[in-house]
């Protein structure tokens, strides 16, 4: 699921553009539309669960490429605006892609095949972006145990190193996690197949931890575990 955030100072064009967006619910996700872009900073720089980024250039207070460069952690871009002058300057700034409004289902779709593409190669990637006490760290997928859902955090448990607390969902943390690594065994758990030793029909052991694993989920967990191991 690719998450979306927006920022257009025009109400009107970030119902279409959601509109858009929801049209495409087993692939896309709103989180957020914003019409101030200083709430939408301050959103920004909170949060690591963005995926895209659709962004006009022309807001009320700042521009589009200004209000990019002072995002702490920086989202892939779309632009999204009723100008055309503005496409090769977009580019220079590593923008995704570029669109103008009315923005045809046609050609959002394509933009869509760019995003879907960038989020597989990034999942392929061994380094994930998380912010842990006020701080944004990266951390290698190889290094992660497993992480465990706890009341409004998660706590993440690294191999060479103490937990970390993360203000996030179970959900969302794993969502960044490579696919072919990772699986869940439990509501309140998600381990990594690579550093699993062994297993039962009710639980695994990673190092010294065992971590429960779901009725509902067992089956699912031994299939990827034999998959790993074959490999």
């Amino acid at each position: 699921m690719i998450r979306i955030v927006a920022i257009d100072d025009e109400s009107a064009a970030l119902h279409a553009l959601r509109s858009l967006v929801e049209s495409y619910p087993s692939e896309l996700k709103w989180i957020k539309g914003f019409t101030n872009s200083q709430e939408a900073q301050e959103y920004l720089n909170k949060t690591s669960d963005v995926d895209a980024l659709f962004l006009d250039i022309n807001l009320f207070k700042i521009d589009g490429f200004s209000f990019y460069n002072q995002l702490k952690v920086k989202p892939p871009l779309v632009f999204c605006t009723a100008h055309d002058s503005y496409a090769l300057k977009a580019f220079e700034v590593n923008a995704l892609d570029y669109l103008t409004k009315p923005v045809s289902r046609a050609r959002f779709q394509s933009t869509l095949n760019k995003l879907k593409l960038l989020v597989a190669k990034n999942k392929s990637q061994s380094e994930i972006l998380i912010k842990s006490d006020q701080q944004w760290l990266k951390i290698n997928t190889h290094s992660i145990l497993f992480i465990k859902a706890m009341d409004d955090y998660v706590k993440m448990y690294l191999k060479d190193s103490k937990p970390l607390i993360l203000n996030s969902s179970l959900k969302d943390v794993f969502n960044m996690l490579p696919s072919e690594q990772f699986v869940k065994c439990h509501r309140s758990y998600a381990i990594s197949l690579n550093h699993t030793t062994k297993l039962n029909a009710s639980e695994v052991w990673i190092l010294n931890h065992k971590i429960p694993v779901s009725r509902a989920n067992k089956q699912k967990v031994l299939r990827h575990f034999k998959k790993v191991a074959s490999n």
